[in-house]
């Protein structure tokens, strides 16, 4: 992690008491160098559910990604933490979460992802492939559902689902 990343993270949440605050990510390089990840959800203040509309499809692009995460404690358990899947249980985290409040994404790089050929994801791993996309597919169909149900509970049952 680049040494502000928790700093500049917990100021932030600090001063605008919001239920979550995000940067971007980094690929490290074997050599040192970086190339930055933009996820698609777009830097600046999001309400509760907005983050999920930026995931368009199981296969599509992560709106945001959990390591980029920092949230309070009381919504990361009222969210059930990260889910009882065998991959993308971080998913369920991050829906969770951007479903239950409202948080912002500093366009400020938090956190460094280096891939290697030893990790559980890499390549030679076809257990892990073989659940992605299942695990994938559940994910995205929750935070869809999440997002609904609150959506229909805030205003008193009048929204239709569609």
């Amino acid at each position: 992690m680049p040494d502000d990343s928790l700093a500049i993270r917990h100021q932030r949440i600090t001063e605008t008491g919001l239920g979550w605050v995000a940067g971007w990510s980094a690929d490290l390089h074997e050599d040192g160098s970086t190339t930055l990840w933009r996820c698609p959800t777009p830097p600046g203040v999001h309400q509760p559910g907005d983050v999920t509309g930026y995931w368009t499809s199981p296969e599509a692009q992560i709106p945001l990604g959990q390591t980029m995460l920092l949230a309070r404690t009381d919504l990361v358990i009222a969210a059930g933490g990260h889910g009882g899947l065998p991959a993308g249980e971080d998913f369920l985290m991050v829906n969770g979460v951007t479903n239950l409040a409202a948080g912002e994404l500093l366009p400020h790089v938090v956190y460094f992802y280096r891939q290697h050929s030893a990790q559980m994801t890499a390549g030679g791993a076809v257990a892990y492939r073989s659940l992605r996309g299942p695990s994938r597919d559940f994910a995205f169909r929750h935070g869809r559902a999440l997002r609904s149900a609150l959506r229909h509970a805030q205003t008193g049952g009048q929204e239709l689902v569609s």
